[in-house]
């Protein structure tokens, strides 16, 4: 061997000198340096040993490992070398001043000079040396190393670091050490920290993750500011170090806003976005003022189009979200109009229903804004178009940021452009006359207040009705939930998950029956419904009881499923027996939607059970699938029925009732 032992045979684990070549991802670059490292070895073992003294040597410059060792491990070593000895050789090479370089053995050296300094050697003690060129030197260092314990983090850096010093690119140090270009490339980004940081990571008093966050900073003097700052903090993280660099600035993943000013323009503008190579393609820092600055600029442009186009008296803007009525601040410089229900066209309102199912099934995150943005657009067609037969001259448009989207709030009027009135009308006006009471008070009364208008209402029977029909209308027909209804009543639709998780999806007979009774109840509402509920006063009573049927109806739900293992019961079955309910008028079982999602035995069960014994008999002997088209087939026109889906027996549920009394009892 190249490297011989020279005292025992016992091995050092720690710090073997014997040759290897390091694994690689390319089969012919792995042959090439299993060969390149023969070569080297059978060069070396021509080479005898000689015995020189510990004061002739050196760490060689041509050692690819670096000159920065962790003092930890050079004690573990030195300490090995104490008790057992020098286990192996070192290869050197000569040099100008007439010392031995070490190539191979550098670690070993800076043990033995730790020997020298404590009294264990002596400067005349021999040390066994393979004494070769300078070519020779370097390529057996690069070998060695090669296999070796993996280096310390700040080894890797420094070592990479003398080798781009030489003029080599971090691919080509990739694959002179075996790593990959990336890895090289951020360890020489590391060696621009301040010296203090690197020698801080030597000695373990920093991680490496920490050593990344810090380059963030752009000097030396910063990173030692920052570093000195975290270090007061209890084992503080990166990311408490980033945000100590960046703490004017935004990290891009989470400002909305620079999605919202978009990544050009911000360029455009003089933005740099601050990055490093630990961050991905879509991440780094940005200026949080400029963002900030360029939002209003972009808010400011959409103002002024919709002056332009639209007509309003005037236009603002707002970066931090709409103006509501209720806000006391609001009110004392505005008149905000009360929310309303958009006015969808057909297509319109379809989209929207769509778009919204979208938002609630969906578990992507990246998708939820942009549906966001495109119910938004929506939302805001209708407005416009609501808006442009409209008297536009004494009122303006506040267009508004929130939460990654731009809102237009119209027909917003200012307090001080209303005309004087000695008796207030608007009810904003009356609700702050209460302001000067307290709270208690102004909440006593309203109770007050809705305990009478209960009172007077159970005397109106129409009223009641309608109302209620009118707010049920609302939440079936439209997509907005209204604060301001004075009935606080609200209907579940979860028609969007049902379809999606029934066997007959769209296609379904009872599916396309609703869509269709909606499709005749919307078509017969009147123009601005959504505003007033006087209209059906003018209905008849059977038109209002049937619009109101159907809202009811539509709120019907009960999903089944599996909990510890057992299935939950339906709480449909009353409501079926009291209508005389046979889902045999809606449903047949299919091959599809149905047999072909149970198993054969299952299968013969369900004919079994419909009486189809005979059938049952010749589905046995056949394979799954055809199983399941053959029973679709015989069960037709069966108005068969899975018999854990009809509801109980008016015997069995009085039964049951029978029994839960006397268990009371």
């Amino acid at each position: 061997m190249s490297q011989q032992n020279v005292n025992t045979p016992a091995s050092e684990s720690k710090e073997s000198s014997v040759l290897k070549t390091k694994p690689v991802r390319c089969p012919a670059k792995a042959k090439a340096d299993k060969a390149a490292a023969v070569a080297v070895e059978q060069a070396l073992e021509k080479v005898e040993i000689e015995m020189i003294p510990l004061s002739r040597l050196a760490v060689s410059p041509l050692n690819v490992r670096s000159k920065v060792y962790v003092q930890s491990r050079i004690e573990s070593l030195a300490a090995t070398i104490k008790n057992v000895g020098l286990l192996h050789n070192l290869i050197a090479h000569d040099m100008p001043d007439g010392l031995l370089g070490v190539a191979c053995g550098g670690r070993r050296l800076t043990a033995l000079q730790l020997l020298l300094a404590q009294g264990v050697y002596q400067p005349d003690q021999p040390i066994p040396v393979k004494r070769v060129s300078e070519d020779l030197a370097r390529a057996a260092s690069m070998v060695e190393n090669g296999e070796r314990e993996s280096m310390h983090p700040a080894e890797q850096i420094a070592g990479f670091q003398a080798l781009a010093d030489e003029g080599k690119t971090p691919a080509q140090i990739g694959d002179l050490m075996g790593y990959g270009w990336r890895h090289v490339q951020r360890c020489l980004k590391l060696s621009g920290l301040a010296p203090a940081i690197l020698d801080e990571l030597a000695a373990d008093k920093i991680t490496i993750e920490q050593c990344q966050a810090l380059t963030l900073a752009d000097s030396h003097e910063r990173q030692i500011e920052v570093w000195d700052q975290a270090s007061s903090y209890y084992n503080p993280s990166a990311d408490t170090i980033r945000n100590l660099v960046t703490s004017s600035e935004t990290e891009i993943s989470r400002s909305h806003k620079f999605a919202f000013v978009g990544k050009d323009a911000y360029l455009a503008a003089g933005g740099t976005i601050r990055a490093d190579l630990f961050s991905g393609e879509e991440d780094g820092y940005i200026d949080t003022a400029l963002v900030e600055s360029l939002t209003l600029e972009k808010l400011q442009q959409i103002a002024e189009a919709v002056a332009k186009e639209e007509g309003f008296a005037w236009t603002e803007v707002r970066a931090d979200g709409r103006m509501h009525s209720w806000d006391s601040k609001v009110k004392r410089s505005y008149a905000v109009p009360q929310e309303r229900c958009p006015d969808y066209t057909p297509e319109e309102d379809a989209q929207v229903s769509d778009l919204r199912a979208q938002w609630r099934l969906t578990d992507d995150e990246a998708l939820k804004p942009q549906l966001k943005k495109q119910i938004a657009a929506l939302e805001n067609a209708a407005d416009k178009r609501h808006w442009s037969a409209l008297d536009k001259d004494k009122t303006g448009a506040v267009v508004c940021y929130e939460s990654g989207v731009c809102f237009i709030q119209r027909g917003v009027q200012r307090v001080a452009d209303l005309p004087k009135k000695n008796k207030p009308e608007n009810k904003d006006y009356v609700q702050a006359m209460s302001e000067g009471y307290s709270t208690a008070l102004v909440r006593s009364m309203s109770c007050e207040r809705s305990l009478a208008v209960q009172a007077a209402l159970c005397s109106k029977p129409d009223i009641s009705v309608a109302m209620l029909t009118w707010t049920l209308c609302r939440s079936t027909f439209s997509h907005s939930s209204y604060d301001n209804t004075p009935m606080k009543v609200s209907l579940t639709d979860n028609s969007s998950s049902l379809v999606s998780d029934s066997a007959s999806k769209e296609e379904g007979k009872a599916w396309q029956f609703m869509q269709q009774q909606k499709a005749e109840w919307q078509a017969r509402l009147p123009d601005r419904w959504a505003q007033d509920f006087r209209w059906l006063l003018e209905w008849s009573t059977e038109d209002v009881l049937g619009i109101l049927g159907f809202c009811s109806a539509a709120t019907v739900c009960c999903f089944q499923d599996r909990v510890y293992g057992k299935s939950q019961t339906s709480n449909l079955d009353m409501l079926e027996t009291a209508m005389g309910f046979d889902l045999a008028d809606w449903w047949q079982p299919s091959a599809e939607g149905f047999f072909k999602r149970m198993s054969k035995d299952q299968i013969v069960g369900a004919l079994t059970e419909a009486g189809k014994t005979g059938n049952a008999s010749d589905a046995e002997k056949m394979k799954k699938g055809d199983a399941a088209e053959f029973a679709e087939e015989a069960l037709k026109d069966a108005r068969w029925v899975p018999a854990w889906m009809q509801p109980l027996k008016d015997d069995a549920a009085e039964s049951d009732r029978e029994s839960t009394q006397d268990s009371e009892d």
